[in-house]
């Protein structure tokens, strides 16, 4: 775990040497450029990946993509930029991916063949991400997704115009951050057989 004191920090990991046998790798702050220090090249063994409020420029996704046996991979705030890409073959061990508070992003591309066995998408207040990635169509192993201060359009079409793309998704839940502090719970496995 490598953090910076706040948020304003700026991280520099030039110093930080490969650590080629990592597996598990949770980094909070800014890093340095906008950019993933060279050290991300080595991660070949990493099995967990979070990183927080790194202010990357580039799209991420293919920087992480050779990592073949990461299970778990966790944005949060980490990316600046309006579109990530998930292409077929990249991340075949994949079971839970957690995009949260990325402000700009407003659309998530995801081909046939990519993240075949993810089992949990989570999207949290993506508050410009208004199109339901039509790629969730082609994740048939997705069995739970976790939707949490979304935009009013994105569930409505979820709900409506979109339902097919998640129809195959046993478990859909819609949280509002308020839910959560005022204590509610919510039964939603039969959310679409109304």
């Amino acid at each position: 775990f490598i953090s910076s004191c706040d948020m304003d920090e700026t991280l520099n990991l030039k110093m930080l040497k490969a650590l080629s046998n990592l597996k598990v790798f949770w980094l909070a702050g800014k890093l340095e450029g906008g950019v993933l220090p060279p050290m991300f090249a080595k991660l070949e063994k990493i099995t967990e990946l979070k990183l927080d409020w790194s202010g990357l420029k580039k799209d991420p996704i293919e920087s992480f993509s050779y990592m073949l046996n990461l299970v778990v991979l966790v944005l949060t705030g980490a990316y600046d930029g309006e579109r990530l890409n998930f292409h077929a073959k990249w991340f075949p061990k994949l079971n839970l991916l957690q995009l949260a508070d990325m402000e700009h992003l407003n659309r998530i591309e995801i081909e046939d063949g990519s993240m075949m066995c993810l089992r949990e998408l989570d999207l949290v207040g993506l508050r410009n991400l208004n199109e339901v990635p039509k790629g969730i169509r082609y994740i048939r192993t997705l069995h739970e997704m976790i939707i949490t201060d979304m935009p009013k359009e994105f569930i409505v079409k979820i709900q409506g115009s979109d339902r097919y793309i998640v129809q195959h998704v046993p478990n859909i839940h819609i949280f509002e951050s308020s839910d959560f502090q005022a204590g509610k719970v919510y039964q939603t496995a039969n959310y679409f057989n109304k």
